[in-house]
């Protein structure tokens, strides 16, 4: 294989992986929104609770096919695309929000999902900190506190002996 194949593979890749990202992030809601049997309530009007998975798999796969199909007929060669770049970053971020929430609990996913997407975001990083914690603080008041709604926690057992 020549350098130049190996070479447009990486490119290819490279110019595809925002959209795989939003296939994966689909197949992801949509496969297991059918684990999903609980009703919201008793009302005999309501669609269940997996609909809104399905739907929001089936946009998320649809839009990153949609974007791949696109590029391959577009032909639109290997230019950096920064806005699909950002757009896969971002994407990335919420879907490891969504899987270390019941690992890592409420404040602490939420404080990383918020001070990484702002830096992602290009955001100086004493206002990412600054808007993190008073959000994190206002949700925890006003949900925990007020409310009595129970956010997840860690999961990590720590013990001494």
């Amino acid at each position: 294989m020549s350098n130049n194949d190996r070479l447009r593979r990486e490119l290819t890749f490279t110019a595809l992986a925002p959209s795989l990202m939003w296939i994966v992030g689909g197949v992801y809601f949509f496969a297991f929104s059918f684990n999903i049997k609980q009703p919201l309530t008793l009302d005999k009007f309501d669609p269940g609770p997996a609909l809104l998975p399905k739907l929001l798999g089936l946009a998320l796969l649809g839009g990153g096919v949609f974007s791949v199909v696109r590029f391959l007929a577009a032909g639109q060669g290997f230019r950096n695309n920064d806005v699909a770049k950002g757009s896969a970053r971002i994407a990335t971020a919420v879907l490891a929000f969504i899987l270390l929430m019941p690992i890592l609990g409420f404040h602490l996913s939420c404080s990383m999902f918020s001070i990484i997407s702002m830096l992602l975001m290009k955001v100086p990083w004493w206002q990412a900190f600054l808007s993190t914690t008073m959000l994190v603080v206002i949700i925890h008041l006003v949900f925990i506190e007020l409310f009595m709604i129970a956010l997840p926690t860690i999961a990590i057992d720590i013990s001494l002996f």
